[in-house]
């Protein structure tokens, strides 16, 4: 969508099953899935834990410098550069059809002695600052050797796995501008995000208190919703659209999840989600603008995605295997897919 700046993943998670999915899938060679076949060839440097021992390395090393902090005037003139810890994807080894702005800086456990309590304030700031600055672009032929810095902006997306109380896990909460929260209509799961030590509320709001948290709420995301009809729904009640027309005892039970959380965003909850101020205290609005849907996928079509590392968006004519994947399914979920992007980019905030 948009060739003109570079996009990033940082997987932080200790599973790394995005990089797996990136890196070529889950069919396997030689008895090893692909995706963790590529990984292994991934240079130290290039992985999540190599990224933040670079900006610790960074950190301390600008420290030294008096207008470094807080007021950023060496940011603007020295930027750390992401291209050199990272991986282009458009590579032979990995995905050769993949678009050519698109890196990824791989999870895997080394992340448990990558970053710690003891150094996660530097690794933050390091990385939020970066995150706004330009880059000296190793493609552009401009390049340091014509005199000129290349520059493009840099767009970052996290994942993180469910241990979200871990110091590499916040680090993408306290990075991230905003954040996408998957829900299910499993209200056990939904307690879950509430009750426990590893609850994500609780989470973010010690987060908060301690003036460490940068992420905010973006959309609430229910997942595998059976549809009816593949024709956008608008509810009267509350105004609130989705990309598809769900079965109604599923609408129902979403909204009933809604209408808790919303209790909750009343009293209090409000300071975690983006736009709040906008919103008010309208649940009608807060569907409006918060609550959004995913239709159910065939298994075999979300299994061929998995093996061949092959987004849903961009699974087509040219890529697909017709005995495993429904071209009658798939279109309706690549156009909910797009729906959903195009709402998060028409916020014009960038992560």
């Amino acid at each position: 969508r948009h060739p003109e700046v570079n996009v990033l993943v940082i997987d932080l998670s200790l599973y790394s099953d995005s990089s797996t999915l990136l890196l070529g899938g889950t069919r396997k060679e030689d008895g090893i899935q692909r995706g963790r076949l590529m990984m292994q060839r991934i240079p130290p440097r290039c992985k999540a834990s190599g990224l933040i021992g670079a900006l610790l390395q960074f950190a301390r090393e600008k420290r030294l410098k008096s207008s470094w902090w807080p007021n950023r005037q060496w940011f603007r003139k020295h930027s750390f550069d992401f291209a050199k810890h990272t991986i282009p994807l458009q590579d032979p080894r990995f995905h050769p059809t993949a678009p050519p702005n698109l890196f990824l800086s791989a999870g895997g456990p080394d992340l448990r002695e990558a970053i710690g309590t003891e150094n996660w304030e530097d690794a933050c700031y390091a990385l939020r600052q970066s995150m706004t600055a330009s880059l000296l672009d190793p493609k552009d032929p401009r390049g340091e050797k014509g005199g000129v810095m290349g520059l493009r902006q840099w767009v970052i997306f996290f994942d993180t796995d469910h241990e979200i109380h871990t110091p590499y896990a916040t680090l993408a909460l306290g990075c991230a501008e905003r954040m996408i929260l998957p829900l299910s209509l499993d209200e056990n799961d939904y307690d879950r995000l509430f009750v426990g030590e590893i609850a994500l509320f609780p989470i973010l709001e010690e987060m908060q208190h301690h003036g460490t948290l940068r992420a905010k709420i973006d959309r609430l995301v229910f997942n595998r919703m059976l549809p009816h009809q593949n024709a956008p729904y608008v509810d009267e009640g509350t105004g609130g659209r989705l990309p598809f027309t769900p079965v109604q005892s599923e609408f129902a039970q979403m909204k009933s999840i809604a209408k808790d959380l919303h209790g909750r965003y009343l009293q209090g909850m409000h300071t975690l989600f983006l736009d709040a101020d906008n919103v008010g205290t309208s649940f009608n609005r807060f569907m409006q603008r918060y609550v959004t849907a995913l239709r159910l996928a065939a298994p075999t079509t979300i299994n061929f995605s998995k093996m061949r590392g092959i987004a849903l968006s961009q699974l087509d004519d040219s890529n697909i295997d017709t005995g495993k994947v429904s071209k009658a399914t798939l279109q309706p979920l690549k156009k909910n897919l797009g729906e959903i992007a195009d709402g998060l980019e028409s916020r014009e905030s960038v992560l």
